[in-house]
């Protein structure tokens, strides 16, 4: 009979370990296999949508560079809320590709909100843009209409 390589007086299961030491080190593989995966499902999903729309890695980096990592739109670098799924597990924000349904060129470098909140909302009428402009400048620093 094997025994435990960490405790001598307990059975060996599998691996020359015991159940519980077995149940940990499968944890702490299964773990981080799990997280290779998730970050190279990420690699390659990020890698077809650049082909997608004429990057390739070197090139999108050279964009966000160009930009110092901030979007066309609100300037702002995008950085993971903390909201939704484990944190352990989710990849740090990037900038999307944004580019015109219609015609597929690509237009610039957004992050997710303003690509998927913002940009559908005015994209279709340039004057609502306007509007929503004159509606809040009427609203002044301190609170009151005009």
């Amino acid at each position: 009979m094997t025994t435990c390589s960490n405790h001598p007086e307990r059975a060996a299961l599998a691996k020359a370990l015991c159940a519980s030491c077995y149940q940990i080190a499968y944890r702490a593989s299964s773990s981080a296999v799990r997280q290779a995966h998730l970050e190279a499902k990420a690699r390659y999903q990020r890698r077809a949508v650049l082909r997608k729309y004429g990057y390739t890695e070197a090139s999108y980096a050279e964009a966000v560079e160009a930009r110092e990592g901030r979007c066309d739109i609100c300037g702002e670098v995008p950085v993971y809320d903390g909201r939704g799924k484990n944190p352990k597990y989710v990849t740090p924000r990037t900038l999307d590709v944004d580019h015109d349904h219609s015609t597929g060129r690509t237009r610039g470098l957004l992050c997710s909100r303003c690509n998927s909140r913002v940009l559908p909302v005015v994209e279709n009428s340039p004057a609502l843009i306007e509007r929503a402009v004159a509606y809040l400048e009427q609203w002044s620093a301190d609170g009151e209409g005009q």
